[in-house]
C-alpha cells in the first residue's frame, strides 16, 4: 500500500528512493534492528508476533519484511523502472572468510542469548525458530560456498541477500 501511494504522488518521470530493511542480512538475522531478536526476521508475521510476545508487554508494530524481487516487482507493477544502487550509508558487509567467521561467531552469540529465554516460548513456536534458523544457515552456507567458487556468477546476489542491511532501491515512474 505504501509503494503504491508513493508511485501516485509521482509526475512521471519522477523518482522515489527507498531504504528498505533485508530480512536476511547476516546483520538482521542474528539481532533485529528493532527489538534486538535472534531470527525474528525469518519468521512469518504471526509467529513473530507471537514470539515479540514473550519478551515484551507491547503489540508487535512491524510490518512485513520482503525479499528484494517483492519490492522490485511491485514497484515495475506500478509502472516504474528500478535500480538497485550502493548506498554510502548502508555499504555491503565483507564476504572474507575472516568476516564470515565473523558473522557466525556473532550468530552464535544472539543464539545462546535466545537460548536462553528458550524455556519461556512455547514447544510450537520453538520448533518454528529452530526449523528457521536450520534454513537460514543451510542456504547462507550453500551460497557463500556457491560464490566462493564461482564468484563471477554468485557474488552479486551473495551480497546483496546477505550482507546488505539496507537495500537503495531507486524508482522512476516511466511515462504512460
Amino acid at each position: 500500500t505504501a509503494l503504491t501511494h508513493a508511485v501516485k504522488l509521482l509526475n512521471e518521470n519522477g523518482i522515489v528512493v527507498l531504504e528498505i530493511p533485508n530480512k536476511n542480512s547476516v546483520n538482521h538475522v542474528g539481532s533485529d534492528g528493532h527489538f534486538n531478536l535472534f531470527g525474528i526476521t525469518q519468521l512469518g508475521r504471526i509467529d513473530a508476533n507471537e514470539y515479540f510476545g514473550h519478551f515484551f508487554q507491547y503489540e508487535y508494530d512491524v510490518g512485513y519484511y520482503y525479499d528484494l524481487p517483492y519490492y522490485i516487482n511491485t514497484l515495475q507493477q506500478l509502472g516504474c523502472e528500478c535500480e538497485l544502487i550502493q548506498s554510502s550509508i548502508h555499504p555491503i558487509r565483507s564476504s572474507s572468510l575472516r568476516a564470515i567467521c565473523g558473522f557466525v561467531q556473532e550468530f552464535r552469540k544472539n543464539r545462546d542469548r535466545y537460548c536462553q529465554y528458550r524455556s519461556q516460548i512455547n514447544g510450537e513456536l520453538r520448533k518454528k525458530i529452530e526449523v528457521t534458523w536450520n534454513k537460514y544457515l543451510a542456504g547462507f552456507s550453500g551460497e557463500y560456498l556457491r560464490q566462493a567458487l564461482l564468484p563471477s556468477k554468485y557474488q552479486d546476489h551473495f551480497q546483496t541477500k546477505y550482507l546488505t542491511d539496507f537495500w537503495t532501491l531507486i524508482a522512476k515512474k516511466v511515462e504512460s
